[in-house]
């Protein structure tokens, strides 16, 4: 099932052209993303996910509630005088949200910014861009058509090879040196956390978000 999925979702190669677009050099850390958090506006919606018990906004798990059989969220973070807290390392990459929570952080940015700039999720072509160079390199480090020129040190992932969805690896703060970056000065595209993008992949269902 999933290897037609992908199958499916993967596109021909392609020269394609892309009009100039900033992108950060990190990925959203715990602190910025506790700053829009605790804002006025993003703590009305949290509000609004906890009584629902959804916990929109807020970092959060899906897990089945035993006593009724509901499915609920487990927020991550908690509350401490009307604003939420974490005893992460801020400098880390902020996780467990989804695509609206990102969409509604880069809407906050962008009215902070007084309409000097706008902020909005990069698509899979830019995020690609981003992290390949446009000589569409396999690894932001170089390229190779080995398995072999995966190189472990460059990028903080999983120690095994074969994907874990039950294993919590631990996460990298943004500041830290890396080798792990693409020409264009991006980091962490090859480690650390997946990052939403949008738009949909090719075949998927509308619904789907790329990351």
């Amino acid at each position: 099932r999933i290897a037609r999925d992908l199958a499916a979702w993967k596109r021909t190669l392609q020269e394609r052209w892309l009009d100039g677009y900033w992108i950060s050099r990190t990925e959203v850390t715990i602190g910025e993303y506790l700053e829009f958090l605790n804002d006025s506006d993003s703590l009305a919606a949290a509000d609004y996910g906890e009584l629902k018990r959804t916990f929109v906004r807020v970092p959060r798990e899906l897990i089945i509630e035993d006593a009724k059989g509901y499915p609920i969220c487990k927020p991550f973070w908690s509350r401490s005088d009307g604003r939420y807290v974490t005893d992460a390392d801020t400098r880390r990459p902020v996780k467990d949200m989804s695509c609206e929570d990102a969409d509604a952080y880069c809407r906050w940015l962008s009215a902070r910014s007084g309409g000097r700039w706008t902020y909005r999720l990069p698509t899979e072509d830019e995020w690609e861009k981003a992290a390949r160079g446009v000589d569409g390199r396999s690894y932001p480090w170089g390229d190779a058509s080995e398995p072999s020129f995966w190189k472990s040190e460059r990028a903080h992932s999983l120690p095994d090879v074969h994907f874990d969805v039950h294993a919590h690896p631990s996460y990298e703060p943004v500041d830290r040196l890396t080798r792990d970056e693409s020409p264009f000065g991006v980091c962490d595209t090859a480690g650390n956390v997946l990052e939403w993008c949008v738009g949909g992949p090719v075949g998927a269902a509308p619904n789907r978000r790329p990351w």
